[in-house]
């Protein structure tokens, strides 16, 4: 499957997707609809990571898809890219425009074990913040 995701680790804190090589349109809606029903029931703070760089380009009409994706987003604590490429670089921020809170503080990385570092930060601090209430 050109694109791969599940739970990192133990436990359901931070959610991986994966891209691998050439990937369709139709692979990131099935991405959208899978990871939004494994992680709907989340009532703790969870982050997402999503792996481009085994990905090389993203399909055509992507920036289409965005509303669809929206409109039935996740609600992670925040969203880490590792090696999207400028191009998706550009197209995050377009989205961005377009629908403030769809992607939640993205970052951008070059590494997987970056990315895991600072999800588990950002799971630090969530835990933290939601204990001084």
């Amino acid at each position: 499957m050109p694109i791969e995701y599940g739970w990192y680790g133990d436990g359901e804190r931070i959610l991986h997707i994966r891209m691998i090589n050439q990937w369709t349109i139709e692979d990131y809606y099935e991405m959208v609809n899978g990871t939004r029903a494994i992680s709907q029931h989340l009532r703790t703070p969870f982050v997402v990571i999503v792996d481009m760089s085994a990905s090389n380009t993203p399909p055509t009409r992507l920036l289409s898809a965005s509303r669809y994706s929206a409109q039935n987003a996740v609600n992670p604590v925040t969203n880490i890219f590792v090696k999207p490429g400028k191009f998706m670089e550009m197209l995050l921020a377009i989205y961005r425009k377009m629908f403030p809170n769809g992607v939640v503080n993205p970052q951008v990385v070059e590494t997987l074990e970056e990315a895991i570092r600072l999800a588990e930060e950002a799971l630090e601090k969530a835990a933290h913040d939601a204990s001084d209430l």
